[in-house]
C-alpha cells in the first residue's frame, strides 16, 4: 500500500515541527517517507527473503538521516565535517541492518548426524 510510509513519517513530523517550531520538518519527513514507499515497492521485502528483508532495513533506518543531514547542509546548518556526517549516516544503516538480525534471526547451518 503505496503511502504508508509516508503517512507515518508524517504523523510524527507533524507534531515534532510544532513543538519546535521548524517546518522543515514536515518537508523531511514528507520526502523521507516517499524514499521508503519508492524503496519498499522496488525492493519487496519479505520474511522470506532475507537479504530483501535487510536492504530495506538498511534503507528504512539510512533515509531520515540522510534527507535530515542533506537538508542541515543546504540549509547551512551544518558544523560537522562532511566525513562525520556520512559517516553518522552510515552508521544508521549499520544499526538497521543489525536490528534486522533482532527481527528475523539468521538461519542456523543444519548438521548431518
Amino acid at each position: 500500500m503505496f503511502g504508508f510510509f509516508t503517512f507515518v513519517q508524517l504523523a510524527v513530523a507533524i507534531p515534532m515541527s510544532f513543538f519546535g517550531n521548524h517546518p522543515v520538518v514536515i518537508l523531511i519527513g514528507l520526502i523521507a517517507g516517499l524514499l521508503l514507499d519508492i524503496s519498499y515497492r522496488f525492493v519487496h521485502p519479505s520474511m522470506a527473503n532475507p537479504a530483501r528483508f535487510r536492504l530495506f532495513a538498511v534503507i528504512s533506518a539510512f533515509a531520515l538521516y540522510a534527507v535530515y543531514m542533506l537538508s542541515l547542509q543546504l540549509m547551512g546548518g551544518l558544523t560537522w565535517t562532511i566525513h562525520m556526517a556520512v559517516g553518522s549516516v552510515f552508521v544508521t544503516g549499520m544499526v538497521g541492518w543489525l536490528l534486522s538480525y533482532l527481527v528475523l534471526p539468521a538461519q542456523l547451518p543444519k548438521y548431518n548426524q
